[in-house]
């Protein structure tokens, strides 16, 4: 439990702001209370101001087991800048900043995660690599937090698989496949599809691309395995090749995948 508090209380915030809305989940139970307004004290206490926002509530340090408050502008302008503007020096820099000052807010960890590829984008990947398996070790206190492990593990197996080592990447992938989650899951599959063609296993690979596409039609990573799925038909002389890339297109029309 301190190792977890330690992770997420800073005990330098002051309490004199207070954030925006967010969740705070209690010690002791899985009781989670949706605030309006939020902000960890010196001392290591939460003060938070409920829905009704009439008077501030102290819940003694320990008694609480993380914060998560909405994503903040700060963290939602360095995505920007690293997946819309292609800025990734200064989304590294933006991450980093807003790490430390959210991290008793819930934002740490994705932060982190997402300095880290904002340095494997910059092209040192060798650097982020090493932030990435660091990472690896951070204690969650919830599922809440799930997603944000799940980048840190995502951008692991992708590594490997580039570097040539599906073998590596294959134990994060077999975990994803499990997971409950579609995204995560569909993840999984598809990067398993990435680490049959690393082996040359053409069929294999073909079928976990089939696979992402049938059982995770909605996923974010559907597009990819449309187009990836495509292609190997398109190599095999198979006539269905050019009903996928329709599909592709017709539903994914501005997608980087459908304009390859």
């Amino acid at each position: 439990m301190k190792k977890i508090l330690f992770l997420f209380l800073a005990l330098a915030v002051s309490s004199g702001t207070f954030a925006q809305e967010g969740v705070i989940r209690l010690a002791g139970d899985d009781k989670v209370i949706s605030v309006r307004s939020v902000a960890v004290r010196k001392d290591g206490s939460c003060e938070y101001l409920a829905s009704d926002g009439k008077s501030p509530i102290i819940i003694p340090k320990g008694a609480y087991l993380y914060i998560r408050i909405a994503k903040p502008k700060e963290v939602a302008e360095a995505d920007r800048l690293l997946d819309a503007a292609g800025k990734p020096e200064k989304a590294r820099d933006l991450f980093r900043k807003a790490g430390e000052q959210y991290k008793a807010l819930g934002w740490e960890l994705y932060c982190l995660a997402r300095e880290a590829e904002s340095v494997c984008r910059s092209g040192d990947k060798k650097s982020g690599l090493e932030k990435l398996l660091l990472l690896r070790h951070y204690k969650i206190p919830g599922d809440l937090f799930r997603k944000d492990m799940f980048l840190v593990k995502r951008q692991l197996a992708e590594l490997y698989l580039e570097s040539g080592n599906p073998a590596a990447a294959q134990p994060f992938l077999d975990e994803f496949i499990r997971d409950r989650d579609p995204e995560i899951a569909s993840c999984g599959f598809l990067r398993s599809g990435d680490a049959a063609m690393k082996r040359k296993d053409l069929k294999t690979a073909e079928l976990y691309y089939l696979q992402t596409v049938l059982l995770f039609p909605d996923s974010p990573f559907c597009p990819e395995a449309l187009y990836k799925c495509s292609e190997l038909m398109r190599a095999g002389k198979d006539i269905r090749a050019d009903s996928f890339r329709t599909v592709l297109k017709q539903r994914f029309p501005n997608s980087v995948w459908a304009k390859k």
